[in-house]
């Protein structure tokens, strides 16, 4: 079960990369640019809604085998805790790429910072704790194979991002 729960995350961790590439693009986006160049864009809010279902999988499993010890509540306060912020912090991120968008379609320079946060910080801190979730005695256990993971995948969203974000010559 837990096999193939791994599976999945790493299924979500690539449409979370590619996520990245087109947050990049978005960022990089000049003033007045040549909107042709953002045509994959309009893919974003449907890998966003495959990687939110695989996202909230991993973080429930993580909250019901009690990966998160210090939230208030038994088996179900921790799930609805968990879900509730992972909600909420879809839906933010959602509205913020809308809101990107937006900006980008009348003209502005696309946003850089917003693009770091949403597009690389956030994403890899939600899969470092559904995998702590999913895996909170195993990682004690072997704490240089989980920083390792933990690093591939930031390393691969900040290269990502940097992909997305290259201006072609």
């Amino acid at each position: 079960m837990i096999f193939v729960l791994d599976l999945l995350l790493l299924l979500g961790a690539f449409v979370s990369v590619n996520i990245a590439v087109a947050w990049g693009k978005l960022a990089s986006h000049p003033r007045g640019g040549d909107l042709s160049k953002l045509a994959g864009i309009g893919n974003v809010p449907l890998l966003m809604m495959l990687r939110w279902p695989i996202l909230a999988i991993g973080l429930v499993t993580g909250a019901s085998r009690y990966g998160f010890r210090d939230l208030p509540g038994t088996r179900r306060g921790p799930v609805a805790i968990v879900l509730f912020v992972h909600f909420v912090l879809g839906l933010v991120s959602y509205w913020v790429f809308q809101r990107a968008v937006k900006r980008v379609e009348r003209g502005d320079s696309g946003p850089a910072v917003l693009a770091w946060g949403f597009g690389a910080i956030l994403p890899v801190a939600a899969f470092i704790v559904a995998l702590y979730g999913v895996h909170f005695g195993w990682i004690g256990r072997h704490p240089w194979i989980a920083v390792t993971c933990f690093a591939l995948l930031a390393v691969a969203h900040y290269l990502a991002l940097r992909k997305g974000s290259e201006r072609p010559t």
